[in-house]
């Protein structure tokens, strides 16, 4: 091999290994940010809720208006989630929405009020309405470790003011609101 071709190989190897260091220390980076984000959320006091709320009034259908995504919800539209009573504390939850393919998805679950504006639900799932207003036109919803998120309007729009105020509410509480999707209706 002669001498330019050495050195072309040597310069190749050198800036390969400069790029994988780079994306080593992004990687550890990254880590030590999404640790820190996390430890911060477990340092943050318990969420309290809105409070006592009637269930009676509480059913219905709800908007989605945004959300930070969850597995179930993540690549869903026009969402909507009804809430039909079942006994004094229970509800039955149908999440309705569609893929971005049109494909229509309808998901049932089963919560149980605890009291204090907190649900049971399935797998071990916990929520507690965070938010509501006195006419239960809107609320919004949470899980108690701040991971997932729902702002819900019992039409499909909401004022901005009303909007910000909730988001600026789950920012206060330790929520990733970067995270937060708006919902599209078409």
């Amino acid at each position: 091999m002669n001498i330019l071709k050495k050195t072309t190989v040597l310069l190749i190897v050198k800036q390969t290994t400069m790029k994988l260091y780079s994306l080593i220390i992004l990687f550890a980076a990254l880590t030590i940010s999404g640790l820190q984000a996390q430890a911060n959320t477990t340092d943050l006091p318990d969420l309290k809720s809105a409070g006592e709320i009637s269930l009676k009034t509480f059913a219905g259908t709800w908007y989605e208006i945004s959300r930070i995504p969850n597995p179930v919800d993540s690549d869903l539209y026009n969402v909507t989630i009804t809430y039909v009573r079942k006994g004094d504390n229970k509800l039955k939850e149908t999440l309705k929405g569609n893929k971005a393919s049109g494909k229509s998805v309808k998901i049932k679950s089963n919560l149980t009020y605890t009291g204090d504006g907190r649900f049971n639900g399935p797998i071990g799932g916990k929520y507690i309405i965070l938010a509501i207003d006195e006419k239960m036109q809107y609320c919004m919803l949470g899980t108690p470790d701040r991971k997932y998120l729902w702002i819900l309007s019992r039409s499909n729009t909401m004022k901005n003011n009303t909007y910000n105020t909730l988001v600026s509410k789950a920012d206060k509480m330790g929520f990733s609101i970067l995270l937060m999707q708006m919902n599209e209706y078409k």
